[in-house]
């Protein structure tokens, strides 16, 4: 006698949560390093063109340092957003695969039976 098979959940969702914290944990202190750039610079105490120049690429480039500190922070809050849906999809397929697995064994005892 064949026995009805109830709907398997399929694979588990893919994605490592606990993995994808890290990453964001990594990409916030890059960010925390780039932006103390500004506070660790210091004017040139010489005068003349070559030290407005290189306080104009100082300046530019603590601010590139800002706008990547900027990025990094907002892909990290991207990354926790995900990490935190990806957790979510795996409890509710594991949920779902508990339920699954407590009605094959319910299916198979009462066949048995």
């Amino acid at each position: 006698m064949m026995l009805p098979t109830p709907l398997h959940p399929g694979s588990e969702p893919a994605g490592d949560p606990h993995a994808m914290r890290r990453l964001a944990d990594e990409l916030r202190a890059a960010a925390r390093r780039a932006g103390a750039l500004g506070s660790r610079t210091r004017t040139p105490k010489w005068r003349g063109a070559s030290a407005r120049a290189f306080a104009g690429q100082l300046k530019a480039a603590v601010s590139r340092a800002d706008d990547t500190a900027a990025a990094l922070l907002a892909t990290a809050r991207l990354l926790d957003q995900e990490a935190d849906e990806t957790a979510e999809r795996k409890r509710a397929w594991r949920r779902e695969m508990d339920e699954y697995e407590d009605r094959l064994r319910k299916a198979r005892n009462h066949a048995a039976s």
